[in-house]
């Protein structure tokens, strides 16, 4: 039998499988804030790719999960530097991921730091998702 930790560990595996990575973000999210730190993990050590499903099933869960580590998590994937990315493919594919995070971040209106994040993505290059949390 799999320890809760190996079976966080497998389902984040999951997610670079697209077959999987649809159920493994539905049992992520039933196992709540517990896989909020292996999520964020997952996406911290991510190297940009042109493949951007596993990194944006993974900001998907973390939007479901909510609550202050999901939001940390969050706000570390909109605070990406995509003018470094050179490949315009993999930064178009980053930039998905950076828009669904911060569409995600709409979910916290009253935090000062995702508000703080969402204005300082529309000093940068323009990315979808980024001024609709901020009409409230």
């Amino acid at each position: 039998m799999m320890s809760s930790g190996e079976g966080t560990k497998t389902l984040i595996e999951q997610l670079r499988d697209p077959t999987q990575s649809h159920r493994a973000v539905l049992a992520l999210a039933m196992k709540g804030p517990d896989a909020v730190p292996a999520l964020a993990e997952f996406l911290r050590p991510s190297k940009p790719s042109s493949l951007s499903e596993p990194r944006l099933m993974a900001v998907e869960c973390l939007s479901i999960l909510k609550g202050p580590e999901a939001l940390e998590a969050l706000i570390t994937v909109c605070k990406e530097r995509l003018n470094e990315i050179a490949d315009s493919i993999v930064r178009l594919a980053e930039e998905a991921v950076v828009s669904r995070a911060a569409s995600a971040l709409a979910d916290y209106p009253g935090d000062c730091s995702a508000r703080e994040t969402l204005l300082e993505l529309l000093k940068g290059r323009p990315v979808v998702g980024v001024a609709e949390p901020l009409k409230n």
